[in-house]
C-alpha cells in the first residue's frame, strides 16, 4: 500500500472512530455492549473500564461517573490519572475498548452495529453477531448485583416504520394554548413552525392511543422510547419529566428521533429513549435537518452579512450548521436557509450523513456555514466538538467552500441569542483557513497547560488536513 493511500486509511479510520464516538452515549454504549458493567442509574456512577479499578456493589460506585452535559457522551474517573495528570475518562467507544480489551477501531465498529448508525465503516464492518462477540468478550463480574441484570436490546426498526410510529405520536399529542404562548414569547416561534416540530408531553397511555392508530405491538418494539416490561410481556413508553418534545427529522423528511425538553433546568435537553430498559433501544443522538421554508427557486442574495457577497440562488444557498433545534430555527426563520442542529456539541455524528444525503439529492456541491457558541475559545470541550463538526463537513468530500459564523461575543453566545438580541446584521462569517488563523494562538497557549487543550490540538491539525477536499 502506498504512503498516501495508507495515511488517507488512517484518516478516514479516525473519523469513523470519531463519529461513533460522537453518535453514542456512554450509558447507551454501556448497556449495549458491556452487560457486566455496574450502573448506578440515580447518580450516573459506573464501574471504571480500568479493570484494576473495580468496586464490590452499585452503593460503592463513587469515583467514575457518566458526564451529565451534552447529553453523557464522555465519562470521567477521579480515582484513576490520565495522561496529563488530571482524571482518566473518555467517550463512549473508549469505554467499550478498555472494558472488552480490543483496539478502538473494533469497539467503534460493535458500537456501530449494536446502536444501528449505519456509520460507512471504511475497513468493511463487524462481522457476526455483536452480542454474541461481547458475551465472549465479557468478564464475568461475581460483585454485580440485581441492580444490574443484563438487558436484551431490541432490534432497531426500519426508518419507514419509526417515522410511521413518530408521526402517529405527533398526530396524538398536539401543543396546546398555553405551550403555543411560551414558544411564541420564549422563542418566537411561529405557529406553522409549532405545528411542524413541536409536541406535547407524551401521556401514560401512549401504547393504548397508538393501537387505536393502527400502530401494533410489534411496530413499536426497535422504535426508541418503546420496550418490554420483563414480567409483564406488555409494551411500555419510556416517560421522561419534560415540558415539551422536538421532531427531528432527517435530510429526507422522515422523523427520525423526538428529543425531549426537560422541566428541569438542570439537565435542558435529552432524548426519548428505551436503552436502558429490556427489549428497549437507544435514540442514537442523531444530528436534524431543517428545510427550506419556501420553495428555493424564489431566493435571492439578499439574505444579509452572514453570506458576505456569495451569489446564493436556488439550492446554491448555503446551509448553516449548529448545536441545537433552536438555534437552527432561529437561522431559518430570519434567513429561510436550511439549516443542520446537532443535540450538543460533542454529539456531532450524523452530520457529515445529512450533508452527503443533501449534496447527493441536489446534485451538486454545497456551501456550508458552520455557526459555534462563542465559549469555544475557552471551553475545550466546545472546540474538539466545533473542530469536528467542521471536520465531518470536509470528510465528506462535498462541500464546495467551508466559512464560520462569528461576532462580537459580548452579543450573546449562541447565534439565537444575539439574532434576538442585536439582530442579524451583527453576524459576519469568515472563510474556514481564516478563522483557522485566528483560533491558532488561543490553542497553542493552551495546549502547554492543559491535556483537553492539547486534545484540540491534535484535532485541529486533522481539519487543516482535510482542507484540501473543499472543492
Amino acid at each position: 500500500m502506498k504512503t498516501n493511500d495508507r495515511q488517507d486509511k488512517v484518516r478516514l479510520i479516525g473519523h469513523f472512530v470519531r463519529d461513533v464516538a460522537a453518535a453514542t452515549p456512554v450509558i447507551d454504549a454501556i448497556e449495549a455492549c458491556c452487560p457486566d458493567a455496574l450502573v448506578d442509574y440515580q447518580h450516573m456512577a459506573i464501574s471504571c473500564p480500568n479493570k484494576a479499578h473495580s468496586e464490590p456493589s452499585v452503593k460503592d460506585l463513587t469515583h467514575c461517573y457518566i458526564k451529565r452535559s451534552n447529553g453523557g457522551m464522555t465519562w470521567t474517573c477521579f480515582a484513576c490519572s490520565g495522561r496529563g495528570g488530571g482524571p482518566d475518562g473518555g467517550d463512549s467507544v473508549d469505554y467499550v475498548a478498555r472494558w472488552l480489551g480490543i483496539p478502538q477501531l473494533r469497539a467503534a465498529q460493535i458500537l456501530n452495529q449494536a446502536m444501528g448508525f449505519n456509520i460507512p465503516d471504511p475497513i468493511g464492518g463487524m462481522r457476526g453477531n455483536v452480542q454474541d462477540y461481547v458475551q465472549d468478550r465479557a468478564v464475568p463480574n461475581p460483585k454485580a448485583t440485581k441492580t444490574n441484570t443484563a438487558i436484551v436490546q431490541a432490534k432497531r426498526q426500519t426508518a419507514a416504520t419509526i417515522d410511521r410510529v413518530y408521526q402517529a405520536i405527533a398526530a396524538a399529542c398536539p401543543p396546546d394554548d398555553d405551550l403555543r404562548r411560551k414558544l411564541h414569547g420564549d422563542r418566537g416561534m411561529t405557529d406553522a413552525e409549532i405545528d411542524r416540530d413541536i409536541i406535547a408531553p407524551i401521556p401514560h397511555g401512549i401504547v393504548d392511543v397508538l393501537k387505536d392508530r393502527g400502530i401494533t405491538e410489534e411496530d413499536m418494539i426497535g422504535v426508541p422510547g418503546f420496550f418490554q416490561d420483563p414480567e409483564s410481556g406488555a409494551v411500555k413508553f419510556s416517560r421522561q419529566g419534560v415540558s415539551y418534545g422536538i421532531i427531528v427529522r432527517d435530510a429526507g423528511g422522515r422523523i427520525v428521533s423526538l428529543m425531549a425538553k426537560y422541566s428541569d433546568s438542570g439537565h435542558k435537553y435529552g432524548w426519548y429513549s428505551s436503552a436502558r430498559h429490556n427489549m428497549g433501544i437507544s435514540s442514537g443522538a442523531p444530528a436534524g435537518y431543517l428545510d427550506f421554508l419556501d420553495t428555493p427557486g424564489e431566493w435571492d442574495d439578499d439574505i444579509g452579512d452572514v453570506i458576505q457577497d456569495t451569489v446564493t440562488l436556488g439550492r446554491r444557498a448555503p446551509i448553516i450548521v449548529c448545536e441545537g433545534y433552536h438555534k437552527a430555527a432561529t437561522v431559518r426563520r430570519t434567513w429561510g436557509l436550511r439549516s443542520i442542529y446537532v443535540s450538543g456539541i460533542q454529539a456531532t455524528g450524523g452530520v457529515g450523513q445529512i450533508i452527503r444525503q443533501i449534496a447527493l439529492t441536489d446534485g451538486c456541491y454545497l456551501h456550508v456555514i458552520v455557526a459555534p457558541d462563542t465559549d469555544c475559545l475557552i471551553n475545550p470541550q466546545v472546540m474538539a466538538g466545533t473542530l469536528h463538526m467542521i471536520d465531518q463537513v470536509l470528510s465528506t468530500g462535498y462541500a464546495e467552500w467551508v466559512r464560520i459564523a462569528t461576532w462580537d461575543p459580548h452579543l450573546g453566545k449562541g447565534i439565537d441569542d444575539v439574532i434576538r438580541a442585536a439582530g442579524p446584521d451583527v453576524i459576519r462569517s469568515v472563510k474556514l483557513y481564516r478563522w483557522i488563523g485566528y483560533i491558532e494562538p488561543y490553542v497553542q497557549n493552551y495546549q502547554n497547560q492543559d491535556r483537553d487543550w492539547r486534545r484540540v490540538r491534535v484535532i485541529l491539525d486533522q481539519v487543516k488536513a482535510s482542507m484540501h477536499l473543499i472543492h
